[in-house]
């Protein structure tokens, strides 16, 4: 049993100061840190370690510790070339977070594996006090990790000591947040000794990920005077955050470059009292658009902020009483009314262009809008002239690109010239397949928006085709002069032609609640020093799909179409440090296959997933029918496997699906952001695909949630997030 002094004089002198014994300090020396070494962490807890119920984090209520790597590391120089060395460290640790070290671990008297002996300094021996466990990896015993010494040699007489982790494999030793204390002691051959000691602080480093609502449209009220308070929470899409959780994360906000309660214009907004400040004011003399921070921050004062808009409108004129002059109504063809759309009234006089604001009105959910009479004089060519350009996405999916495909080759011709102005994508006054190059583009992800075409045009309602299967042999009304008298338009969502998308809110394909589906089968065909080809095989029966590939920790060496495909209906990004790839068929069920390698060279499938994350992943059958697609390894044998939810991220309720090799208990637990066990879900699974749907209830908070199936001892996890 190894004893130590506990006198706290002792032990800080020993730390602050490097105490020499022998006769020749040149000979032995350390390059030890003058002040406490940081180490932040930028990472999403790991319910896998320090996750139990008598480990207790006092900032978060959770029961998982958060954690990050830390190595402790020193230099130390020694040209003694004589007898054996010995080196030592004692760290001790904050495991309570209450600002007091109590475990110490002494690398002369090293715990077992996954243990540490909570609490032992107050008992005065190292293997005293409470044995804990901190390793809770579904792996063998004899893998579990252990603290140990390493000993490098870095150049000549020169040694890097560290404390790690040994296990599956070497880690630097995964400590939770806190201050932590080391003290290193070396004695070489030649009889001398020297200590370091230093102070070792972990903690959270990645401030909150705020995502701001892109922009909301609202009335003044008739108050008096006419306003309007709106709260931070208005313009909150959502907020989450790798340590605290989403119920302890405050948001506030302020009117961009004005000044907050405590006058300042940037930084967390707060009013005079020091709280965070969650509303923001608007009255008449801010009709138009307002540009607002929106500010999130966590339990460690670490801050983000997120930038959006805000559309004051007075359609019910309570700033400027009187009737409207221009009445109007903007609706599809299936008689949806378009909402957010700007109208303008463009006005020239002997060419020169207006001095007044041309934006005099904006469409609400129904599609209505109304002009007061212009304070300023219109020319005789004044026209009203709808405009909306965003969420080019909104409603176009490779079914689009099908029903066009159709259309070009005479199988099936679009059935209204309003869906033939859709399909024109590249504004040229015809449909060809460079319109369907275009959109493929934009659902690969290449495109951000069209490049020749807004995301919507409008069409006079009165205008009538002389022939409606070539709207193009006619000049297509996109304005009504103000003289008219009726200032009604046809909204069209360019590049959605099975009218899909939503005219009332920003939405496209990946809202789509699919009531199918099927599997994207991959098989492993070959392997050489190349790599290994992963081959790609849908369902026979899908007229087309798209889909987000993640590819892991597999390095993408090449794409290899098949069948009609061609290297344009793939786009290669960079995702959160991730190769991921992005596909498009409208060419029916093709396969391809892509050639992968690893640094070890070694195929890695738990890598490989599908997701939602740049193209929405979803298959359509030959009439249409929105299909969720599965990726599946056909191995037999003792493969599970758990699927990414979908629809991710979700709101209501979400659908999870797992394949097991044979029937059996499966347990599916889900986890906040903190590690906190919210919900668990036991099943006598079946043979093959099971689905378990799962519903939204007061233990989901919005934010970042992981979750895992665990079969027959193993256990898999995925991650999800929660609006």
């Amino acid at each position: 049993m190894t004893k130590y002094s506990t006198t706290p004089t002792f032990f800080i002198l020993l730390f602050l100061c490097g105490i020499s014994f022998g006769t020749n300090a040149q000979q032995l020396s350390f390059e030890c840190p003058t002040s406490t070494v940081i180490r932040e962490d930028l990472s999403s807890n790991d319910v896998h370690f320090w996750n139990a119920a008598y480990w207790l984090d006092p900032v978060t209520n959770s029961n998982n510790l958060a954690e990050e790597g830390f190595i402790f590391d020193v230099l130390l120089t020694d040209s003694c070339t004589t007898g054996t060395p010995h080196y030592r460290f004692i760290l001790d640790l904050d495991l309570d977070g209450n600002g007091q070290r109590e475990t110490r671990i002494d690398s002369d008297s090293l715990p077992g594996r996954d243990s540490v002996h909570f609490n032992n300094i107050a008992s005065g021996t190292v293997t005293g006090g409470e044995v804990r466990h901190f390793d809770f990896r579904p792996v063998a015993p004899i893998n579990k990790y252990r603290f140990y010494l390493a000993n490098d040699s870095v150049g000549p007489f020169t040694r890097r000591l560290s404390v790690r982790m040994q296990g599956t494999n070497n880690s630097p030793a995964i400590l939770p947040y806190g201050t932590h204390a080391i003290q290193w002691t070396a004695t070489n051959g030649c009889g001398q000794t020297k200590t370091c000691g230093f102070l070792g602080q972990v903690r959270d480093g990645a401030p909150p990920t705020v995502v701001c609502f892109n922009g909301l449209s609202v009335n003044l009220m008739g108050l008096q005077p006419p306003g309007l308070n709106l709260w931070a929470s208005d313009f909150l899409l959502y907020i989450e955050d790798n340590y605290t959780p989403s119920n302890l994360l405050k948001i506030a906000i302020r009117r961009k470059g004005q000044p907050d309660g405590m006058g300042n214009t940037t930084g967390f907004p707060r009013n005079a009292n020091g709280t965070p400040q969650t509303g923001v004011t608007f009255n008449c003399n801010d009709i138009g658009t307002q540009q607002v921070d929106l500010w999130g921050m966590d339990s460690n004062n670490l801050t983000d902020s997120c930038t959006t808009y805000i559309l004051i409108q007075d359609n019910a004129f309570v700033c400027s009483p009187g009737q409207p002059q221009y009445i109007g109504v903007i609706k599809t063809e299936e008689e949806e009314g378009v909402a957010d759309v700007e109208i303008h009234i463009e006005s020239q006089s002997n060419g020169i262009p207006p001095i007044f604001p041309s934006i005099l009105g904006i469409t609400d959910s129904s599609g209505n809008y109304g002009l007061l009479p212009s304070p300023f004089p219109l020319s005789s060519n004044a026209k009203i002239t709808p405009k909306l350009d965003i969420d080019p996405l909104n409603g176009v999916n490779t079914w689009d690109l099908i029903l066009i495909s159709r259309h070009i080759l005479g199988l099936e011709p679009l059935n209204s010239p309003y869906k033939l102005i859709a399909a024109d994508a590249n504004k040229s006054g015809t449909v060809t397949t460079f319109d369907i190059v275009e959109l493929r583009k934009l659902i690969l992800g290449t495109f951000s928006e069209l490049p020749f075409n807004t995301s919507w045009r409008f069409v006079d309602k009165a205008q009538v085709f002389t022939n409606p299967s070539n709207p193009f042999a006619d000049i297509i009304r996109e304005n009504i002069p103000v003289s008219t008298g009726e200032y009604d338009f046809v909204g069209i969502k360019i590049g959605d032609v099975d009218l899909s998308g939503s005219p009332n809110f920003q939405g496209g394909v990946s809202d789509i609640r699919t009531v199918k589906t099927a599997l994207m089968e991959t098989k492993v065909v070959s392997e050489d020093k190349n790599g290994q080809l992963l081959q790609f095989s849908p369902a026979a029966d899908l007229a087309g799909y798209q889909m987000t590939v993640h590819l892991g920790q597999n390095t993408l060496a090449d794409i290899i179409p098949q069948g009609n495909l061609t290297k344009e209906h793939f786009a290669i990004h960079e995702h959160n440090g991730e190769t991921v790839l992005t596909v498009v068929s409208e060419e029916g069920a093709q396969p391809f296959a892509l050639r992968l390698h690893n640094s070890d060279a070694r195929f890695r499938p738990e890598g490989v997933r599908l997701s939602n994350d740049i193209t929405p992943t979803i298959g359509y059958d030959r009439t249409g029918t929105p299909t969720e697609l599965l990726l599946h390894a056909p191995t037999g044998g003792d493969a599970v496997v758990l699927h990414a939810n979908t629809p991710n991220p979700w709101r209501e309720t979400t659908a999870i699906r797992f394949e097991l090799p044979r029937a059996g208990a499966a347990t599916l637990r889900f986890f906040d952001a903190t590690g906190r066990l919210v919900h668990e879900y036991q099943t006598n699974g079946i043979k093959g695909l099971n689905t378990y749907n799962l519903v939204e209830s007061a233990a989901f908070l919005p934010g970042f949630h992981t979750y895992s199936l665990e079969f027959e001892g193993r256990i898999f996890v995925q991650k999800t997030i929660k609006f």
